[in-house]
């Protein structure tokens, strides 16, 4: 039970949804949003409607002007990496981003078998080279 310092915690689907991602390879990406007090799945891209990976299409369910988390499943030469993200543009609210980074810590926690962790908060950060780069994607393992 990782209750977060905001008091808010992954839902019962998210983390289900997450064991896809993370045991199955289900899912290329997952993203979750925060709802009625606990963290939800908010879209997510399975490998049987999309075959091809598209980092693009992962950064694009990011909200200009609003938080949320994702997880992607990054295939890399050595296998793929599971790489946390938190999206939290400086450009939004302020209360939500002190939500989300609140929440952030136990949320990863719950989330077993991540294999990096990153903070976006603008679309520089979201940059697949910088992405790439920051979570050490293209380094040989």
């Amino acid at each position: 039970n990782n209750m977060a310092a905001s008091g808010i915690k992954a839902s019962q689907g998210a983390l289900e949804t997450y064991q896809g991602l993370q045991l199955k390879h289900l899912y290329h990406y997952v993203i979750f949003k925060i709802e009625g007090g606990e963290v939800v799945v908010d879209t997510k891209c399975s490998k049987d409607e999309q075959k091809d990976f598209s980092y693009d299409n992962f950064v694009k369910c990011f909200p200009e002007n609003d938080c949320r988390f994702g997880v992607i499943d990054y295939p890399t030469e050595n296998g793929s990496r599971i790489v946390f993200v938190m999206w939290a543009p400086d450009n939004g609210p302020f209360k939500p981003r002190m939500k989300y980074a609140s929440t952030s810590k136990s949320l990863q926690t719950s989330l077993v078998g991540l294999q990096a962790s990153y903070e976006a908060h603008d679309e520089d950060d979201l940059e697949q080279a910088t992405f790439i780069k920051e979570n050490n994607l293209d380094k040989k393992l």
